[in-house]
């Protein structure tokens, strides 16, 4: 077929938008597909000042034949097919396999997105001293509860649903909807209790991509040490492109509000078994091309997964000027460049080299709700000398939410320092304004 090659893009929002903006820029034509089903809300996850022009759209329905049909019928030809967010993850696959593209294992689909049947896979794939984790999926309709409570406690009683000294209750269990992100009604229960009512507040009920569940995952509580490793994907070669170490905290009675996020750099005794052990589930879910992120769970027994997402890393791809400034190259570049230059895909490193300055990205977070009258601390923030960016989600006059994930987020800070120190004391101070009662002025 005659023509500039085409890249269809299923669901371009969020990081997926700016990846979109790199291909533009590059005189790449795309092609949009909308999944069936996707939250409203994810419309306007797009980076300030980006604007997307598509050669045509198409709305998926049910039908992956008719959706493949129409892409054929633009009669253009199609380079690649990638999923720009969590909607987009199966589609994306279908498309590319019916096309005869580069994609991953459309077996596994299901796996990649379903968090109990990713850690089935895993168990059945990594060897027994690397399955840290234990779960058990609670069915359910209409917003009951159908598995036997029996098997419920039977499970809570196993050796790794027990609770530290620490603990408040006999149990430190997580249960979570199989099928959303952003930590969208992950809640920590420490009682038979708990668990059964975040299950119930789950079975029937929507989540924030705009499906309704009908079924949640309880999972034992993995204590250590949180980081994501974002990779890339191409004919089953995975290239690391940033490890950061996450730090979450309790808010709006949530336990896992994410507060900030720090770049780690080879010279981390962690750096390598992650990079290592992120691979190694990939290639037990069948990724084989394109953007990943492996959130990851170090603990004294070694790395566990907590779950995979087989998209692009982050929200508006507001973590690229940390890691251009602190690596040199990111995510989101580093998958276009399969398209616009693949012989920098090839020269590129499996993981990064040492750090060039240290960096990292706080997220805000609101415990007050109503609409803003002025947001008085944000010059203060500016100020600090690691400041780097700053991206909010409110503005005066917008109404603002109680933050219980990461959805919920104002905004956030990203801070970059060659001086480690100097970085340490700016956290500090960026997190004590926003942290003040100050920092968000409401109408009365």
């Amino acid at each position: 077929m005659i023509g500039t090659p085409h890249i269809v893009v299923v669901d371009p929002f969020s990081t997926g938008a700016a990846f979109c903006d790199r291909l533009q820029r590059h005189g790449i034509p795309l092609v949009r597909v909308l999944s069936a089903v996707f939250p409203e809300r994810q419309v306007a996850f797009v980076p300030p000042g980006v604007t997307l022009h598509f050669s045509a759209s198409i709305q998926h329905l049910d039908s992956v034949t008719d959706t493949v049909a129409a892409v054929r019928a633009l009669q253009v030809p199609i380079a690649g097919v990638v999923a720009c967010c969590e909607t987009a993850v199966e589609l994306a696959d279908a498309i590319a396999f019916d096309l005869g593209l580069p994609s991953n294992c459309t077996e596994l689909s299901a796996c990649r997105r379903d968090k109990f049947l990713m850690q089935e896979r895993l168990r059945s794939q990594l060897p027994p001293e690397q399955q840290l984790l234990a779960q058990m999926l609670i069915e359910g309709h209409d917003a009951q509860i159908t598995t036997p409570l029996a098997e419920i406690r039977e499970f809570l009683q196993l050796p790794a649903c027990a609770a530290d000294e620490s603990g408040q209750g006999p149990f430190a269990v997580v249960v979570k909807p199989l099928r959303s992100c952003g930590s969208d009604q992950v809640t920590f229960c420490s009682s038979e209790a708990e668990v059964l009512q975040a299950a119930t507040a789950i079975i029937g009920h929507k989540n924030l991509l705009g499906t309704t569940n009908t079924s949640a995952v309880l999972q034992s509580f993995l204590r250590g040490t949180e980081y994501v490793v974002d990779s890339v994907s191409f004919d089953g070669v995975h290239k690391t492109t940033a490890v950061w170490r996450y730090r979450k905290q309790s808010a709006n009675g949530s336990r896992f509000v994410y507060s900030h996020m720090h770049l780690v750099g080879p010279d981390s005794d962690a750096f390598c078994s992650l990079v290592q052990y992120a691979h190694q589930v990939l290639d037990a879910l069948g990724i084989r091309f394109g953007p990943s992120h492996a959130e990851i769970m170090l603990t004294q027994s070694g790395p566990a997964l907590i779950e995979v997402g087989a998209r692009f890393h982050g929200v508006k791809g507001s973590f690229i000027a940390c890691v251009d400034d602190c690596i040199g190259y990111n995510q989101v570049d580093v998958t276009a460049s399969i398209f616009t230059f693949p012989d920098s895909w090839m020269m590129l490193p499996a993981q990064p080299p040492a750090l060039l300055k240290h960096g990292l990205q706080i997220f805000l977070i609101a415990s007050v709700e109503g609409v803003v009258r002025e947001l008085p601390l944000v010059e203060q923030v500016r100020a600090v000398p690691s400041f780097l960016a700053m991206n909010l989600n409110v503005q005066p006059g917008d109404r603002l939410e109680r933050t219980d994930n990461g959805w919920s987020s104002c905004g956030n800070v990203t801070l970059v320092n060659a001086d480690a120190v100097q970085l340490g004391r700016d956290l500090d101070r960026v997190l004590a304004l926003a942290n003040s009662p100050d920092f968000y002025v409401l109408e009365p």
